[in-house]
């Protein structure tokens, strides 16, 4: 199949979105399908190499988020890609602007269309004027408006399609736990001497050690606390 995803996010930024589209793209191109990234300008792009395989689009930085961009314009261009292209299903993974002109190319073309909410949204509202102008209701009604005008939409988790259905989403709600390369966390070859050096270069005593790895936030902290308790 020729497969459209739709992102407002992608490389060389940085974040838990950005990784998980990736790692769907070289599972899908692994299986013999082609994909083709339709997202917004950056900087930093390199432009050469994505040529044919990545399409930007006219964007700003989000006042709130000036490292994430939306969109502005290129619905024309847009059309023009999806015709050529040929694609045969558009799998959205934002709710914002390239969402948005995903289920334009859908609704444009007849094409079947998927997406997947990766974002608990009502968790980073003191982001943005801290609560004020962005309130719960907002984020509830904008994710089940969004959300119903899918085919399908895939959830990562069982709490998060929990969310969705008190949010109202009637159409049909899909768990696909977010993938994971797992060749980068291939264990080195180390003796016990060698681990047992670098505990003490790093002050480390006692048994077994739990290392926990994320950005440093309010929303993160609070919920990777949660998930840690109930280890233990």
């Amino acid at each position: 199949m020729n497969i459209g995803i739709f992102t407002d996010t992608y490389y060389p930024q940085i974040n838990g979105v950005v990784t998980s589209i990736n790692l769907l793209e070289k599972e899908l191109i692994k299986r013999g399908h082609k994909v083709y990234i339709f997202t917004s300008t950056d900087p930093n792009a390199d432009l050469v190499e994505e040529k044919g395989k990545v399409f930007r689009f006219p964007s700003l930085p989000f006042i709130f988020f000036p490292e994430r961009r939306l969109a502005y314009s290129g619905l024309i261009k847009l059309s023009r890609l999806v015709n050529r292209l040929e694609l045969d299903v558009v799998h959205t993974h934002t709710e914002f602007s390239l969402g948005m002109m995903g289920i334009f190319a859908a609704k444009k073309n007849h094409l079947p269309i998927v997406h997947t909410y990766h974002t608990m949204y009502e968790d980073y509202l003191h982001y943005i004027g801290n609560g004020k102008f962005v309130t719960p209701s907002m984020v509830r009604k904008v994710s089940r408006l969004y959300c119903n005008r899918m085919d399908k939409t895939i959830v990562p988790s069982k709490k998060v399609k929990t969310v969705l259905e008190e949010y109202g989403v009637s159409s049909e709600i899909e768990i696909i736990p977010t993938g994971t390369d797992f060749q980068q966390f291939e264990p080195q070859k180390q003796t016990i001497h060698e681990i047992d050096q670098l505990k003490r270069q790093l002050g480390i005593t006692g048994g077994s050690v739990l290392l926990s790895v994320g950005r440093l936030s309010q929303e993160k902290m609070s919920r990777q606390s949660c998930e840690l308790c109930q280890l233990f």
